[in-house]
């Protein structure tokens, strides 16, 4: 990382790494030690006799940092506060807000409690999301206030407009540095504030690997170049700093590496159905790429959009940049826990502006070929749920004539794999089948049922959803499809009425 001063009368410091830090704070209520972890820090070690945190980052992990000092907000308690866990008073020195803080022990480190006061997820000061987010909850209190304004108008009442809910906090803008933390070896202590007038801040440019291309070309023993190009083409996201001996267990939280890293901008939305699904589902949530790659995860509420994330990083992979609208849904709560813990890039759509989400195209041709299809095989609009799962992979299997596959197929650009079509060549949707169940005897084991799509969480391989004749949706893996004898058969037809009437 580089670091200049905001002047440029000064040349900036070269090398200087992020790092994973921590420091102790004593409770002056109660005296016990609690260990403050600051991720995604400039470490400085002992050339800095002070340490600067930077509000926006603490508030982008969910910290509530109220640094207006006392006498302009005698209501708002003048502290940081971890939701739920910690408050840590503030205190003044001049016009900057500090805490005192010390080095820990050893014996501190492994049995005080630890909380993060920024995530470890990588920082960006320079990123256009908290720019964008800004913007969108600005115009959407705005457009709250008009709308009660205009309530209070018609019925004759006053408006109770708030213009600090409006105008955005001083100190949030001014504070924009990163901040620099203490090691577990070396701290000190952090004071935000000094015994004199000084102002100081930094401002970054470049943010450096951990590893350079000339130590990994020695530990590989492979050339200065290859190395070069293979730190640019891959992530180094779980590289740890470590400074000093070995004195303490290193973080062993590597969510992120669990599952394949995509190196795209993958797009979500949420879309809704008038109609309640079979299995209770009233909406979905839509991943796609914009270039008709898409998954789809029916659920019962929008609330259920953070364990479709889950469910798509299970199946497919991590996202490294993840674009949504501005619903608290996708933007708090426990989807923004998953967007921290897995270091993805989240990034939202300007207020009232749609289009800059490609999810909402994807989302209108899977909407079109559902329609399509269920009313061409004269399907119950219930099975809606069924049919967009199926039509979402098929046009993910297809070999769109499009520049960006180059003949090959969206899923494969995707996930870096030729993918087997089988489960889904077998069958259309809505297909007439055979399959084979257990009965007693004399009843018969081949029976009759409708083709819903593959059961991916169930069995092996080619396991199949079915719709029976009773209405029930069951998954089977001995399954064929009807003959053309078997369309042509009187007794089979009058069999394909009656099911069809029963459903």
């Amino acid at each position: 990382m580089s670091v200049s001063p905001f002047i440029g009368e000064y040349n900036p410091i070269e090398d200087v790494p992020v790092a994973s830090v921590a420091t102790a704070w004593d409770n002056p209520v109660d005296g016990s030690t609690v260990i403050l972890v600051i991720n995604e820090a400039l470490y400085f070690g002992d050339r800095m006799e002070y340490s600067l945190l930077c509000p926006n980052q603490m508030r982008c992990n969910g910290v509530v940092v109220n640094d207006v000092p006392p006498m302009f907000s005698p209501n708002q308690p003048h502290s940081i506060i971890i939701p739920g866990r910690l408050e840590i008073p503030l205190k003044m020195r001049g016009v900057m807000s500090y805490i005192d803080t010390r080095k820990p022990t050893a014996d501190e480190i492994l049995k005080c409690g630890h909380y993060e006061l920024t995530s470890a997820r990588p920082w960006n000061p320079n990123e256009l999301e908290l720019d964008l987010r800004e913007i969108g909850q600005t115009e959407a209190v705005i457009e709250d206030q008009a709308n009660s304004f205009m309530h209070h108008v018609v019925r004759q009442e006053p408006p109770e407009l708030s213009i600090s809910s409006v105008i955005r906090d001083i100190s949030s803008i001014t504070h924009t540095s990163l901040s620099d933390g203490l090691s577990f070896h070396e701290a000190d202590v952090i004071l935000h504030g000094m015994a004199y007038r000084e102002a100081m801040a930094v401002r970054s440019k470049a943010r450096s690997s951990v590893i350079t291309k000339e130590v990994l070309a020695k530990r590989w023993y492979i050339g200065i170049e290859p190395a070069a190009r293979t730190l640019q083409a891959t992530t180094q996201q779980g590289m740890r700093y470590v400074e000093g001996p070995l004195e303490r267990r290193l973080r062993t939280s590597q969510a992120h590496m669990r599952f394949p890293s995509l190196n795209i901008v993958t797009y979500t939305d949420t879309m809704f159905s008038g109609k309640r699904s079979v299995r209770g589902f009233t909406c979905a949530q839509v991943f796609t790429d914009g270039y008709n790659f898409s998954r789809v995860y029916p659920m019962r509420a929008k609330g259920d959009a953070p364990h479709a994330l889950m469910l798509f990083i299970h199946e497919v992979g991590v996202p490294k940049t993840l674009l949504s609208d501005l619903a608290l849904e996708e933007t708090r709560g426990e989807w923004a826990k998953i967007v921290k813990q897995y270091h993805i890039d989240h990034r939202t759509t300007e207020a009232r502006t749609p289009w800059q989400n490609r999810a909402e195209a994807e989302i209108c041709e899977l909407k079109k070929m559902v329609r399509r299809v269920l009313k061409q095989v004269k399907a119950p609009a219930e099975l809606w749920c069924f049919a967009i799962k199926w039509v979402a992979r098929i046009r993910s299997l297809t070999a769109h004539d499009t520049m960006l596959l180059n003949t090959r197929i969206s899923e494969e650009r995707i996930t870096g794999r030729t993918p087997d079509i089988s489960e889904y060549a077998h069958h259309s949707w809505f297909d007439w089948v055979w399959y084979h169940d257990e009965s007693t005897f004399p009843e018969p084991n081949l029976l009759v049922g409708k083709w819903l799509g593959v059961a991916s969480k169930v069995g092996q391989a080619m396991t199949y959803w079915l719709l029976t004749s009773k209405g029930t949706v069951i998954a089977r893996s001995s399954v064929t499809h009807f003959t053309e004898d078997n369309m042509r058969d009187p007794s089979l037809i009058k069999e394909q009425e009656q099911f069809l009437s029963k459903v």
